[in-house]
């Protein structure tokens, strides 16, 4: 075996850095931020070196807070204390928290069961951004997994057991759990308040492919192998305000991979009325970050998981039987409504278009009449490589009177294309949220389609412009289900 091993060693030590694998592991060097004048290098190898480790649990438990909501971190520590399996620790790090928040934090902590205080190792941290905490935990750690879970969110009690039943035969990997969706809001007098059902937003596998476009993994699903930071120096970007769990998880899961809990673990709740990072940063802080962690995305060399193949195969099969289809053939497209849960098949109606291509004219009726809807969604068909022009959506009600929906309202899976939309990838979408109570009859979409786009025009374009051209409004649909 050792012969083999070093066999290995020779054979990349040897591979130039030009070559596929050579230039990987130049990134990779990058990736691990192990050069000398590295962050990690000059920060927290140091504190990693000087920790004396008391304990050796499974779980390393690292919350953020500040301090600013009290009941949170109280109902935080609560779900700790409720976990059927007791195997972790609790690294508390206040961060940049004034005089009066420390003092508010210290009374929370000494009202802490026994279980919890044994448990808990506090830090205050007055520099940095909201990542550096993280990375901060990470260095401090002395789990075998770590799992970074902020003070504004709920835990089942099979959180730290779902992460233990599965790490068996996948150390090294990160470990995936599922997540419900639900909006709350802080009421005066009366405290948090759910103000939605629990929708499933979160409880789907890890997609290596997927997870390029949209993060469907929040931070408290994941527990991630301690040794990817403390031995290889992959640490958080500190740079990054907004979506640096995404950067991370998705930079990392490249390295060391992901194996999937596929047990709901906990609540990601979406505050109606509390600062949270959705509304200390605006539109376009989201936008920008958005863009530049895609970017960094592209520059790296990735190695790929098994199976991705057979999937980007898939999707260009797709696109090319949409080419070789009929021009003159039958559109038929489908119509979602949704009263608050998503979408799903039985709220769809399906109709033909009544002209012939290239344009289209389609009524969608609904059989039962309604004024509870929440979100609509049209599907022109199932294929991509195409182009929508002259667009129009009204609804009608039960009463004769009717309302154009305005598509700056709207979000959809294309590229704006000047005044029209160009949808590179099957299974297109425009999505807009309803808020009339008026009772609804009808929908007429009418428009033109165009099938004769060049591919390589279109990835091209794809080049140039973000897949999503409202990133923003579209995060805002995906909190809720719908998108």
């Amino acid at each position: 075996m050792k012969k083999q091993e070093n066999y290995i060693f020779d054979f990349l030590k040897d591979m130039p850095q030009t070559s596929q694998i050579g230039k990987y592991l130049a990134d990779l060097q990058e990736h691990m931020g192990i050069c000398e004048d590295g962050l990690f290098n000059r920060k927290y190898k140091k504190i990693i070196e000087q920790e004396d480790k008391k304990s050796e649990p499974f779980l390393s438990v690292i919350i953020r807070t500040q301090g600013k909501r009290p009941d949170g971190l109280r109902e935080a520590l609560l779900c700790l204390n409720a976990q059927s399996n007791q195997n972790f620790e609790i690294l508390l790090i206040a961060h940049k928290a004034s005089v009066a928040q420390k003092k508010s934090i210290a009374e929370i902590l000494d009202d802490q069961e026994e279980n919890i205080k044994s448990k808990l190792r506090y830090f205050e941290l007055d520099e940095g951004t909201r990542t550096t905490p993280i990375n901060f935990g990470f260095a401090h750690a002395w789990g075998m997994y770590a799992a970074i879970f902020d003070d504004d969110d709920i835990l089942f009690d099979n959180w730290v057991e779902s992460f233990w039943k599965i790490h068996t035969g996948n150390e090294g990997r990160i470990l995936h759990s599922y997540a419900f969706a639900q909006n709350w809001a802080n009421i005066k007098k009366i405290g948090y308040r759910a103000e939605s059902a629990p929708i499933a937003s979160y409880c789907v596998p890890y997609d290596f492919l997927s997870q390029f476009t949209v993060n469907r993994c929040p931070l408290m699903t994941l527990a991630f192998p301690v040794r990817i930071f403390q031995k290889w120096g992959v640490i958080f970007n500190e740079e990054l305000n907004v979506m640096e769990d995404w950067e991370y998880f998705t930079r990392t899961a490249s390295i060391c991979g992901v194996s999937d809990c596929c047990e709901p673990t906990a609540i990601y709740r979406f505050w109606q009325n509390i600062e949270t990072s959705a509304t200390l940063h605006d539109e376009d802080a989201w936008s920008n970050s958005y863009k530049e962690i895609q970017n960094s995305f592209d520059k790296k060399n990735i190695i790929f998981p098994v199976g991705s193949v057979g999937k980007i195969i898939n999707m260009f099969e797709k696109q090319n039987n949409f080419g070789q289809l009929e021009s003159q053939s039958a559109l038929t497209s489908t119509f979602y409504y949704s009263k608050g849960s998503s979408f799903n098949e039985q709220m769809q109606i399906k109709a033909i278009s009544e002209k012939e291509y290239p344009e289209f004219d389609i009524w969608f009726l609904l059989e039962q009449k309604m004024k509870d809807i929440k979100a609509m969604r049209f599907d022109i068909c199932e294929e991509g490589l195409f182009v929508l022009e002259n667009i129009e959506i009204v609804v009608w009600f039960t009463n004769g009177e009717k309302r154009i929906v305005d598509f700056k309202d709207c979000v959809h899976t294309g590229i704006n294309y000047g005044s029209a939309i160009l949808f590179l990838y099957p299974d297109p979408e425009i999505v807009w949220e309803w808020e009339d109570e008026r009772m609804v009859d009808v929908i007429h979409i009418s428009g033109k389609i165009s099938r004769n786009v060049s591919k390589n025009a279109a990835f091209t374009l794809m080049g140039n412009l973000l897949p999503i051209k409202d990133i923003f409004k579209k995060r805002e649909l995906h909190k809720k289900g719908y998108f």
